[in-house]
C-alpha cells in the first residue's frame, strides 16, 4: 500500500497529529460531560480503545506499509 507521504518521518508525524486530535476531542467531550461525575471517564475507557485500535489498524495499513 501507498503512504500519505513519501517521507516517512512526516507521514509518521501526521499519523500522530491524528491520534493526538481526536484524543484531544475526546477528552473535550468528556469535560463537557463534567455535570455527571465519572460517567464521561468511564464512557472514555469503554469507547477510545476499540475506536484507537481501528484507527491504527486501518492507519497502519493504509499508510505505514
Amino acid at each position: 500500500m501507498a503512504q500519505l507521504f513519501a517521507n516517512k518521518w512526516v507521514n509518521y508525524w501526521v499519523c500522530g497529529v491524528i491520534f493526538t486530535l481526536i484524543t484531544m476531542a475526546a477528552s473535550f467531550l468528556i469535560g463537557l460531560m463534567g455535570s455527571v461525575p465519572y460517567i464521561g471517564w468511564i464512557i472514555y475507557i469503554i469507547v477510545m480503545p476499540l475506536v484507537m485500535g481501528y484507527l491504527v489498524d486501518w492507519v497502519s495499513d493504509r499508510w505505514m506499509d
